[in-house]
């Protein structure tokens, strides 16, 4: 409808994992994207483990532990995945910079910011910076307290900030677009209004036993929310060894950083003792609690490496202590199993969780019984103890997540139907909006079919507020979710836990939550119902696409059924072209008298457009009111001579002043010119674009030249040189010092000297 794409907050064609989209077809692409996304989660976590003292079976584990992660092989095909895979190279390239920076660290640190900015996911940047900023002020205290006296210490905390600093400026190419378009975002405002999620307590369980609420995939999931969302699994043996050593080695620094990381996460996630206080924060509070789980997830994997080293030196008190946790955690399960009978036998689930906890029962004990039977007869072959605890930390969450992201058919890739063909037939320039989810969003696009609906993460609000004029209750969570019919509702043992959650939720929040929730649905892409079908017509939507069993009421008697298969297609006979001129037009003061006019059943949507005025304001929208308007029906004749995202070109020959109105909507960043002469854009319909169309025959081109995105790409282009120059001028700097880097590790320093 036009409002920007890179702007959106989920686009990541800009980091090394969209590369394979450029040469590759979508299979092809979609095993390249996974592989560097694994392989960079996995070797970045590795060498951030050799980096901060780690031994080779200790970084090995944690490495396994974070690419196999939940959050990452949950998410392993969307974009947040790519900022989480990002986190280590980040805090590797980091203390690179304070321990030893060369010119190449600083190259890796600016470049990984920037795609960690552009990967899609801005929530996930946010708290992966946080981590990153936290960890950075962390290692420069921990070398300034071993090394008071080096002097050279300010200088690369101030070549690390230049190097995050420059790239955060690489990004602006596609941060100052999104940032443009969070100002206009129904999202932002709803976010930032109140933080309603959180994971209640017995959600925990899922960090020894993901599918104890059942799996999507499976068809059977029951929990409060999803297995994907809250996904902290890391796998049994580096839980409890990342336990072990929180405990039972507090006077590292670097553990106690770990630890105190995924502590303060696992607060906020849960909003228990401080985390409603901590997200009550006006910044924090926009952030959806699950992104928290990157931090969380990169701090488990480290301190579990740190378990494997404290095995080496202490593998008694290791062994007991993680046979104590899994005892207890054994325990805790048995307590949610009895908790939860009457969901689980209601279901019939009694079998599918015994199978689903081999590796909290089988895989895990048997590892624990090796490493005990190599302690007491075997300890000088230390072989056997590392494969004992690779392969159960890579054995144990491939157990849950191998078929998580299954292949299928590349028939299924882009599926087809008779009446999808019929609407591609159809040559003219139109849209179409499915009916009671008759077609799941962004569907459309695959068949280059314009839908005048589908999921956009920031949701325009101009363009929202437009749709609550159509289907009034298009905002309404409430309804959508049957929200105050919960506290009647029979036990559903499918739906019982999410109810009451969203029930601890009113009980939780003022007397102004519920009516924010019925303006709270910010990302629906559902109509159903149709309240002002003449909006359609304005919107430029030609045909309405439902399910079989869906019955136009009677404000839609005069569609045609065109098609009636495995969908219905309606044809709106009265639909308005992409492009039109109208001879009448009002001014508008505000948005609610916009509203007022369009809403009104007298008034003729076809003949008049209501005009405000943008901002900043247009002298045309002024000088409009001085205009005469012609009370004939001499419409201009308009011509759409071509149509692309980002420009528009029309042909118009009008007898008399007009309005011309394009059904795109209005957004910062669009130029008009008539026959070569800038023309100012104003607000037309409450969403469009509209000019003042002046008598004669004339071209009119749209084209899209956003100032977010020329400042953008001028900022990134001096980023990129400045970047270039610092490393070449550390590299000089470097040479002609020729120090040893402080603290790095002394050559043949034994790993159980520094832990």
């Amino acid at each position: 409808m036009g409002s920007p794409l890179l702007g959106n907050g989920q686009i990541s064609a800009f980091t090394v994992f969209s590369l394979p989209q450029h040469f590759l077809s979508a299979v092809p692409n979609h095993f390249g994207e996974v592989f560097l996304k694994l392989w960079l989660a996995g070797a970045g976590m590795f060498f951030l483990g050799r980096t901060l003292g780690l031994g080779m079976t200790a970084s090995l584990v944690s490495g396994l532990a974070f690419m196999l992660s939940g959050h990452m092989m949950g998410w392993l095909h969307l974009p947040l995945s790519a900022g989480v895979a990002l986190a280590p190279a980040l805090l590797l390239a980091a203390d690179h910079l304070l321990t030893e920076p060369t010119g190449l660290w600083f190259v890796v640190l600016a470049i990984s910011v920037a795609m960690l900015a552009t990967c899609g996911q801005p929530q996930t940047t946010f708290c992966v910076g946080l981590l990153l900023i936290a960890f950075s002020t962390h290692r420069w205290f921990d070398h300034h307290r071993r090394t008071p006296s080096d002097t050279s210490l300010t200088r690369r905390a101030i070549w690390l900030l230049l190097g995050m600093s420059l790239g955060a400026g690489l990004s602006a190419f596609q941060s100052l677009p999104f940032l443009e378009y969070l100002q206009r975002s129904e999202a932002a405002r709803a976010r930032d209004a109140y933080n309603v999620f959180y994971v209640p307590l017995y959600h925990l369980i899922t960090l020894v036993l993901p599918d104890f609420f059942g799996n999507i995939v499976h068809g059977n999931y029951w929990g409060y929310s999803n297995n994907i969302g809250p996904a902290m699994y890391v796998g049994v043996l580096p839980l409890l060894l990342a336990i072990t050593a929180a405990v039972l080695n507090r006077r590292d620094s670097v553990t106690i950083f770990f630890g105190s990381v995924a502590l303060i996460c696992l607060v906020i996630m849960t909003k228990r003792f401080g985390g409603e206080q901590l997200m009550a924060i006006p910044v924090l509070r926009s952030v959806t609690i699950n992104k928290f789980i990157a931090p969380f997830t990169v701090s488990l994997a480290f301190l579990a490496g740190r378990g494997v080293d404290l095995f080496w030196i202490r593998p008694r008190a290791v062994i007991n202590f993680c046979v104590g946790l899994w005892i207890a955690g054994s325990i805790g399960v048995v307590a949610a199993v009895i908790y939860f009978w009457r969901w689980l036998a209601s279901m019939n689930l009694q079998h599918y969780e015994i199978a689903r906890a081999i590796p909290l029962l089988l895989i895990t004990p048997l590892a624990l019984v090796g490493l005990k039977l190599w302690h007491r007869r075997h300890n000088e072959w230390t072989w056997i103890a590392a494969a004992i605890m690779v392969i159960t930390v890579a054995v144990d969450p491939l157990f849950y997540w191998l078929n998580f992201n299954p292949s299928i058919d590349k028939r299924f890739f882009y599926p087809t139907s008779e009446g999808i063909d019929l609407l591609k037939k159809d040559p003219e320039t139109w849209r179409l909006m499915g009916v009671a989810a008759a077609l799941p969003a962004n569907t459309a696009s695959y068949y280059q079919l314009q839908d005048a609906l589908g999921y956009d993460a920031m949701t325009y609000t101009r363009y929202y507020d437009f749709m609550v004029m159509i289907d009034p209750g298009f905002k309404d969570l409430v309804a959508a979710l049957e929200i105050d019919k919960l506290a009647s509702k029979p036990w559903n043992p499918r739906t019982r836990l999410f109810d009451e959650w969203v029930l601890g939720l009113l009980a939780s929040k003022n007397e102004g939550f519920l009516p924010f929730l019925r303006q709270a649905n910010y990302w629906n892409s559902v109509v159903r119902t149709i309240h002002n079908r003449r909006l359609l017509d304005l919107m430029n939507v030609k045909y309405l696409v439902s399910p079989p069993g869906w019955f136009p009421d009677a404000t839609l008697q005069d569609l045609e059924l065109v098609y009636d298969k495995e969908m219905r297609i309606y044809l709106n006979k009265t639909v308005l072209p992409r492009a039109v001129a109208v001879n009448r037009w009002i001014v508008a003061n505000s948005d609610q008298e916009a509203i007022r006019l369009l809403s009104d059943p007298e008034f003729d949507l076809a003949r008049t457009a209501v005009v405000q005025n943008p901002e900043p304001p247009t002298k045309t929208v002024e000088q409009l009111a001085s205009i005469p308007m012609w009370p004939d029906d001499s419409a201009a004749l308009v011509t759409l001579v071509s149509y692309r995202s980002e420009k528009i070109v029309i042909q118009a020959n009008a007898a008399n002043d007009a309005v011309l109105l394009l059904s795109d909507t209005y957004y910062p960043g669009w130029r008009c010119a008539i026959d070569g002469i800038n023309v100012p854009i104003f607000i037309a319909d409450f969403l469009f674009r509209g000019i003042h169309l002046p008598p004669g025959n004339h071209e009119i081109v749209f084209s899209y030249q956003p100032q977010s995105f020329i400042w953008g790409l001028r900022i990134s282009w001096l980023a990129a040189f400045a970047i270039i120059a610092s490393a070449v001028a550390m590299r000089k700097l470097n040479s002609r010092t020729n120090n040893v880097p402080a603290g790095r590790m002394a050559h043949g320093q034994k790993i159980a000297d520094i832990t």
